[in-house]
């Protein structure tokens, strides 16, 4: 999916390749990354109706008010789960790349070398719903779903060049 495509007259380079790129995690951010932003997003709804319900007896400017804030927690709510949803992390034995944006698409990469260490931080919460930071160079990529020791004993040594 991030393989560049080949340039012409060049075919079967990327398969003589000495030492081609092992997929580790191909992911977007875990859904509990979805949690904060989302419930600021119903705590204005819940003003927003009710300065509609209780307001409007009061004065009508309560009913444009509750409505307003209505409108923009539901904005708040689309973006969040828009920019959630376009954002991918791609680990492979060769390199980490996060890719992040809607409307101003944004990528960011770090070469995995010998010296480079990939590490998943998991906190309690993130141990028992499945997801970490991952952090690798330069980049810390938060709320990465991680299935069992996504970077164990095992693993550590298929995520780095040989």
């Amino acid at each position: 999916m991030w393989e560049p495509a080949e340039p012409a007259g060049h075919a079967g380079i990327a398969a003589t390749a000495p030492n081609p790129a092992v997929m580790q995690l191909n992911a977007r951010p875990h859904g509990v990354a979805l949690v904060r932003p989302l419930a600021k997003a119903a705590a204005g709804a819940f003003v927003g109706a009710v300065c509609i319900v209780l307001g409007g007896d009061l004065h009508w400017v309560f009913d444009v008010l509750g409505a307003a804030v209505l409108g923009l927690s539901a904005l708040l709510a689309a973006t969040t789960v828009l920019e959630w949803d376009r954002t991918e992390v791609v680990l492979t034995s060769d390199l980490l790349r996060v890719r992040w944006g809607v409307l101003r698409r944004r990528t960011a990469e770090v070469r995995l070398e010998r010296s480079d260490v990939v590490e998943i931080e998991q906190r309690l919460l993130g141990r028992l719903l499945g997801y970490g930071t991952l952090v690798a160079g330069g980049i810390e990529v938060p709320y990465v779903p991680v299935r069992g020791d996504a970077l164990g004993a095992d693993d550590a040594s298929a995520a780095r060049p040989a």
